[in-house]
């Protein structure tokens, strides 16, 4: 994920541009060379921190783990496969992109999680339950329907879920 010498500090493989004008540091020193205008065009928090003219490029601290910072960060480029390495990663994920505004990268995870559905149902159930995605939440939940001899889930299979207050 990263690599470094004695004299330098921690550099992401994917992301060390020479040209990149920004730079962001994970939890644990590692440093992302990225380009301002890829923060600006997905972050609603970052972009007016990055358009100020007293802004000064100097490393911005995200607290993530490379890893995590990595994925995030792919989702942004919409580098394929975008793929989760676990739940907790899933989870920190998506808490980065709550917490940095960023629409995009917040529909192409849930695109992935749509996916994860047919072969995890019950944990995309369970986290799109907590993060109040009824349309995830139904979805996994119709993953769940027994298959039919055909092989095909029932077309039948409806379900509506009320919020109970």
């Amino acid at each position: 994920m990263s690599n470094a010498t004695k004299d330098s500090p921690l550099r992401s493989m994917t992301y060390n541009s020479d040209e990149a004008d920004v730079t962001l540091l994970s939890s644990d020193g590692t440093e992302f060379k990225v380009h301002s205008y890829m923060l600006k065009a997905h972050s609603l928090v970052l972009r007016p921190i990055l358009c100020d003219p007293a802004f000064k490029p100097s490393p911005m601290t995200i607290d993530a783990s490379p890893e995590d910072l990595t994925c995030f960060l792919d989702l942004m480029h919409n580098k394929p496969p975008h793929t989760i390495s676990d739940w907790p990663q899933a989870e920190k994920v998506l808490d980065l992109i709550d917490q940095y505004e960023c629409d995009v990268a917040s529909e192409r995870i849930w695109v992935v999680l749509n996916e994860k559905a047919k072969s995890e149902p019950w944990r995309v159930f369970c986290l799109a339950s907590k993060r109040n995605s009824l349309a995830l939440a139904k979805h996994a939940l119709s993953c769940m329907a027994p298959v039919l001899p055909s092989g095909t889930h029932s077309e039948t299979f409806d379900i509506t879920i009320h919020r109970i207050i």
